[in-house]
């Protein structure tokens, strides 16, 4: 396999790849590209491009395809390193974003499923635009580090009912989570550490606690009494804030 290949048969990567402009592109439904635990590394993070899609260089591109996995690998140094837009059922499992412009960026995503990936030290963490019923478990978001606006773990902007749970939010320079344009998305059983604002919602109309279950999340600055105040113009709160960090590993 080598940068710039256009992907039509499961693939696994044999070594790392360093690539002068991009990565891999999946070119059919139904695949896995299986990074072997290697990884992709690009020519660089190109400028602010933000909230629009950084696309001079990307590291993993999924456009337009449905049930395609992702899995085992890592992508760093990119404009964006996982891309994924006009696409469904995609899984994005072990497969880590680590110092780029944007982590991953769904873009016009339904249906996929974010797990067990590592989004670390990248300007912008993950980004969903125009996106919905998407899930985001069992992750790592940590240390974003770019001013204003963004530095955020996860951005929500113009996107509906998506779940974000049992993740690790944490160290981000802005938001841990920020909310724009975006409704009925379902926050719970997260660990929200460290941030410079653990969360902001700008628009209200979204649960930051699993009201069936009676389940919130852990906040570092929760004062211990009563429910947790979301940042943002919403007054959203956190009904059942958890007393100590949740335990991820169920």
């Amino acid at each position: 396999m080598t940068c710039g290949e256009t992907i039509k048969q499961s693939t696994t990567l044999k070594s790392d790849l360093n690539c002068p402009g991009h990565g891999i592109s999946i070119g059919a439904d139904g695949i896995v590209l299986d990074l072997g635990g290697h990884t992709i590394t690009g020519p660089g993070r190109g400028g602010w491009v933000w909230p629009e899609r950084a696309l001079s260089s990307v590291g993993i591109r999924v456009s337009g395809r449905k049930q395609v996995t992702i899995r085992n690998g890592r992508s760093t140094n990119f404009a964006t390193a996982v891309l994924l837009e006009d696409s469904q059922g995609v899984t994005v499992e072990g497969a880590h974003a680590v110092s780029n412009h944007y982590g991953i960026y769904l873009f016009r995503g339904t249906g996929n499923a974010l797990s067990g990936v590592q989004v670390i030290t990248n300007i912008y963490g993950l980004h969903l635009q125009d996106s919905r019923e998407n899930r985001i478990t069992r992750s790592v978001i940590f240390r974003s580090h770019h001013g204003s606006p963004g530095g955020y773990g996860v951005n929500l902007y113009s996107s509906n009912r998506n779940t974000i749970s049992a993740n690790r939010i944490e160290q981000n320079q802005s938001q841990g989570v920020w909310l724009v344009d975006s409704r009925d998305n379902l926050i719970y059983r997260n660990n929200f550490i460290r941030n410079s604002t653990n969360a902001v919602d700008e628009t209200g109309a979204n649960f930051w606690y699993d009201p069936k279950r009676r389940e919130g999340n852990y906040w570092s600055d929760y004062a211990g009494s009563g429910p947790y105040a979301v940042g943002g113009f919403a007054a959203a709160r956190d009904l059942y804030p958890a007393p100590r960090e949740i335990s991820l590993a169920k």
